[in-house]
């Protein structure tokens, strides 16, 4: 079977993926609908088009931040953010997340993104999130719930922040090249 190219609303990407995972190309197109990314753990490689096009990533220097802040999860979370709409058993089920390779449910992305969110606006907003513009990072490894994140972040202007996310209890890094922009 040929390799596969999965359109996203605002640009096309070429993803480049094990044929034995997809029978048929129509049916998993149709199966993703409006969905804009498409991660299939451990089997997923990525065509030199999709990296010619991606845009960089925000590098986020070296040395000590300008601040840090932990953020602790709840043990509970996972099932917590279910309310969410993401029924995805991988949070929720261990088995499930024993055949995906993790050694217990993990922690939703979007809880790992509120969070850096939350920390940002807690410490460069004075609390108030209308004043967070955008944000933009990587996910780089799992977060586990009950776990602290520990936000490190540098101020790069007026209105730039660079950041990344550490797991405490593992020294994990989990969200890297971040990068946010705020009003002042």
């Amino acid at each position: 079977m040929a390799d596969a190219a999965v359109a996203e609303l605002s640009r096309v990407f070429d993803v480049l993926y094990d044929p034995t995972l997809v029978d048929d190309v129509s049916a998993l197109q149709a199966r993703l609908g409006s969905a804009r990314a498409l991660i299939v753990r451990n089997r997923t490689r990525v065509g030199p088009d999709l990296l010619a096009a991606a845009p960089a990533l925000q590098v986020v220097p070296e040395g000590t931040p300008d601040a840090m802040l932990e953020l602790p999860t709840r043990p509970e979370a996972a099932l917590v953010y279910r309310l969410s709409g993401d029924l995805n058993p991988l949070h929720a089920d261990p088995a499930v997340a024993s055949k995906s390779g993790f050694p217990k449910p993990i922690l939703h992305g979007l809880a790992t993104w509120g969070n850096a969110g939350r920390g940002i606006v807690q410490i460069f907003c004075d609390h108030e999130p209308t004043r967070l513009r955008s944000i933009h990072a990587r996910f780089t490894a799992p977060v586990y719930p009950g776990e602290t994140l520990v936000l490190e972040c540098w101020r790069m202007g007026t209105d730039e922040i660079a950041f990344r996310a550490k797991v405490k209890e593992r020294d994990v890094l989990v969200l890297n090249n971040g990068h946010a922009r705020i009003a002042e």
